[in-house]
């Protein structure tokens, strides 16, 4: 396998000019690091952006401007908590009122507290300054985990017409499509993404993925080698490019490309469990049991215990694996009440009670994080929720036993319950 030619060059040069201006004007080399941050965060790489605000921070010292952009790093990335952080200790440090007061909206909009967030919506889309595709991106995050996917497509037409060239709210409608099972409209979508910005890897693993669930392996093969050396979708290529290699008989080679995956990230569960799953069908039951028994506490999917069982009474290990598949059953039993759940909200888009029953099955069965988000939901639609406020308490009572910053969230939310309101629905 060759490797792309290596961009050196333009990493050492970067990184003598910083040492050069660190030794002479560490002002200046402030002020470089913000440059490539902002220019990372225009190319929508938030993690290299959080690389450079780092190197800033560790070269010259935490300040309130350079705390605030690292915030809205964590946040491109979903790290709504660390967010939080940031935020608070920008304004410690004297980040811009104004500033600070965007970038919250953005973080509630993003994480799904419509509620709050919504009424600033037209005062920042008047004045957006720079962060037009910013803001547009927050809300409609945010609009898709509330589940209100019409205002979602609508703010993403607008930003389509406002910034017609960018590919991004392409990919972000493709994702909804997905979300509403519109495979052949998301398709289209990853497409058009495509079509504005070939580089736009997210986009075409998005496109790969569909062509191969839908058994065009011949097709999504060249969309995946392409990003296998990608450092943000490369593990993700790997593991694609591998099934499409085994769906078209390469076994050897699909093993390959696993083993190469596992090498760079060895705590990706998608890649643990497809080299159980390749061990399974050889039949290997204790290699297939290693695999499986590594990616079991990486993740919430079903089918890694299921994998498990399998390989577990392959050995004769009937007892060890009786748990496993008891726990696939409820859990799959639990996943079609969710999808019952879906189907009804969406006769009733927003309906509180559903959200509500919809977070409590994730929390036990699935993302934790996923589950909070449409407690969130819930709780943005009715703050008086006593049952959504419940869950989350909880919740973050069992976080903080880990954490105790945590223990914060749980006490605001209970002080939610000593409010009258209500009965509990």
């Amino acid at each position: 396998m060759l490797r792309p030619r290596r961009r050196w060059r333009r990493w050492v040069v970067a990184a003598l000019v910083l040492l050069m201006l660190f030794a002479t004007r560490p002002w200046w080399c402030r002020g470089a690091c913000l440059a490539m941050a902002r220019y990372e965060f225009s190319r929508f790489d938030a993690q290299r952006a959080e690389l450079w605000l780092n190197w800033s921070i560790r070269l010259t010292g935490e300040d309130g401007e350079t705390v605030l952009w690292l915030a809205r790093a964590y946040r491109r990335q979903g790290r709504l908590e660390d967010t939080r952080a940031a935020l608070e200790r920008a304004l410690r440090l004297g980040a811009p009122r104004e500033r600070l007061e965007r970038e919250n909206w953005l973080a509630l909009a993003q994480s799904g507290q419509i509620r709050e967030a919504e009424p600033h919506l037209p005062g920042l889309l008047t004045r957006p300054g720079n962060d037009g595709p910013e803001i547009c991106e927050a809300f409609a995050l945010g609009y898709m985990r509330s589940q209100r996917h019409a205002q979602a497509a609508r703010l993403l037409e607008a930003w389509m017409n406002d910034w017609p060239h960018q590919a991004r709210p392409y990919l972000l409608r493709g994702r909804l499509y997905l979300v509403q099972q519109q495979t052949r409209k998301a398709e289209a979508d990853f497409r058009k993404a495509l079509d504005r910005d070939a580089g736009c890897a997210e986009a075409a693993v998005e496109l790969a993925d569909i062509l191969r669930g839908e058994n065009r392996p011949k097709e999504a093969q060249p969309l995946y080698e392409r990003w296998v050396h990608d450092r943000r979708v490369g593990t993700r290529a790997k593991v694609g490019l591998a099934g499409c290699l085994k769906a078209l008989g390469r076994a050897d080679e699909a093993r390959s490309w696993l083993e190469s995956a596992l090498a760079a990230a060895p705590h990706d569960w998608t890649t643990l469990l497809e080299m159980g799953r390749i061990e399974l069908e050889a039949g290997r039951y204790a290699a297939a049991e290693e695999f499986l028994r590594r990616a079991l506490p990486l993740t919430w999917d079903d089918e890694v215990r299921y994998l498990l069982a399998q390989a577990l009474q392959g050995q004769g290990k009937t007892d060890e694996a009786k748990p496993f598949f008891e726990q696939v059953r409820r859990t799959r039993d639990a996943f079609r009440e969710l999808q019952r759940l879906e189907d009804e909200l969406v006769k009733a888009p927003g309906d509180p009670q559903l959200l509500t029953q919809m977070g409590a099955i994730l929390l036990e069965y699935a993302d934790p994080e996923e589950g909070v988000l449409r407690l969130l939901a819930a709780l943005d639609r009715d703050p008086r929720h006593r049952e959504a406020r419940q869950l989350l308490v909880r919740h973050y009572e069992q976080r903080a036993l880990q954490r105790p910053e945590f223990q914060k969230l749980a006490d605001w939310h209970r002080g939610f319950l000593t409010q009258p309101g209500p009965s509990e629905r």
